[in-house]
């Protein structure tokens, strides 16, 4: 019985004992390939997971594989895990953005520890298990929406002894609904079974949906997301919520996971610098210990290359104007139905001795710059006029062509602080640009005054 016991027995029995141990054991408790289920990326564990509708993270790859889509920047991510005993998982996760869409990789290895195994003969130490998981994703936009696919490759090997391998794939949806809130909803690890000998596996298969809000909080950035991923292979859910606020260069975390054993309960923080980022996370493990999670990340490169003129300081020095004030103009001369434009500085003309000042047929909107005294900054006054004879067109694609950036990108993600006036002076080299590109997104955009895109993806004319 020697032989057989070492092959058959034994693994089975670590089989049953390692898939449970507390770094791997998720909501898909009898399946193989758990590793497939290990949380990425210590933001997304302080949020209890609830990120298939996060964008511009790759952390969210691992959640939902359209996420790519929304990269603004190259994005590399290290995390490392350690378990109750002496198992640990690391993790390294890198996305790009491409002219046409978005790619990522993701590598994932899970140590078991030793434990010391007698194979009928002799009392020996082996690694318990050893998981590898590698994925690479694509994902691209068709109109507001984002779609991914992913594939991935599993390989397992218990006790030294006995391994198996298997492959499986992921597709994902994400799509923003009005200024303040995203959806997204994923399928995951559907493909072969993990077959140790003549006995397969089924790998745990979900299915996510969720959504993020942003609270309309006037000062500080709040957002609110939520998922519900339901378990095929165990026909049961894990609602996970999560909430998330940033002050200045600091994020504070917290979440919440239902129907799980582990990390009911978890929270984390993030410091911001540049382009780099470190995150923490811990989560309240029922019956046993808290888990602590670091997470390394940095953005790097460009999604476009950006021409010598969007570089280059205005030359005149003049302030971009306040975006109230273009939005009412803009507005007054969409109801008027009118086909042009003109937003300019007109200086007051002179009279001479006698003549009597003209009355034009136009709308004058003005606005006041308080400055500061003695002469640090004078005191300002635009004007902006539509006038009803002499009518400047509208930007248009066609008069547009020499300020056209060649490389441009045809969708752009928001950021905090953009503003239609910012974006037309960093793609076209000036803010005349404006209005092309609210009309490009009406839909999206109700009023220019009042403009919170943050994470929103408008396309560029």
């Amino acid at each position: 019985m020697g032989i057989k016991f070492k092959q058959h027995l034994i693994p089975a029995t670590l089989a049953l004992s390692i898939l449970t141990t507390p770094l791997c054991a998720k909501e898909g408790g009898s399946s193989a390939g758990l590793i497939l289920l290990q949380g990425n990326g210590a933001r997304a564990s302080a949020l209890g997971e609830a990120f298939s509708s996060v964008s511009d993270d790759i952390s969210g790859f691992h959640y939902n594989p359209a996420s790519l889509d929304t990269l603004t920047k190259a994005h590399a991510s290290f995390q490392y895990q350690s378990g109750i005993f002496e198992d640990s998982f690391s993790q390294f996760v890198i996305g790009a953005p491409l002219q046409e869409g978005a790619i990522g990789v993701s590598i994932g290895y899970y140590d078991g520890g030793e434990i010391r195994l007698f194979d009928g003969t002799e009392v020996r130490n082996v690694t318990a298990k050893t998981d590898l998981a590698v994925s690479l994703g694509f994902a691209r936009s068709l109109g507001r929406a984002s779609f991914g696919l992913t594939g991935k490759y599993l390989s397992t090997e218990l006790a030294e002894t006995d391994n198996a391998s298997a492959v499986a794939a992921d597709v994902g949806f994400q799509i923003p609904i009005g200024s303040r809130f995203r959806f997204g909803t994923a399928l995951q690890n559907f493909g072969t079974q993990m077959e140790f000998h003549t006995e397969g596996e089924d790998l745990p298969q979900v299915f996510r949906a969720g959504a993020s809000y942003q609270l309309p909080v006037p000062s500080v950035p709040v957002h609110v997301h939520f998922e519900v991923p339901y378990f095929f292979n165990e026909k049961e859910t894990s609602p996970s919520f999560g909430i998330e606020t940033l002050m200045g260069p600091l994020a504070f975390r917290a979440g919440y996971r239902s129907n799980t054993d582990l990390e009911g309960f978890s929270a984390g923080t993030g410091i911001f610098y540049r382009q780099i980022s470190f995150d923490y996370s811990f989560g309240l493990v029922e019956d046993f210990d808290s888990r602590h999670k670091l997470n390394l990340s940095f953005r790097f490169g460009n999604k476009n290359k950006k021409p010598a003129f969007v570089n280059k300081q205005n030359p005149d020095n003049v302030e971009i104007p306040r975006r109230q004030t273009i939005g009412e103009a803009f507005l007054n001369q969409k109801r008027k139905k009118k086909r042009s434009i003109t937003l300019q500085a007109k200086p007051a003309k002179s009279l001479t001795t006698g003549e009597k000042k003209k009355t034009t047929p136009s709308t004058v909107f003005s606005t006041k710059q308080k400055g500061k005294k003695d002469g640090l900054r004078a005191q300002k006054r635009e004007v902006f006029e539509i006038n009803k004879n002499k009518l400047t067109p509208i930007p248009t694609k066609k008069n547009l062509e020499h300020a056209q950036v060649k490389d441009r990108p045809k969708y752009y993600i928001m950021k905090p602080g953009d503003t239609l006036e910012k974006i037309a002076l960093r793609f076209y080299g000036t803010i005349e640009i404006w209005p092309l590109i609210y009309d490009q997104n009406e839909e999206l955009i109700n009023n220019p005054d009042i403009i919170d895109l943050t994470g929103h993806k408008i396309e560029l004319p």
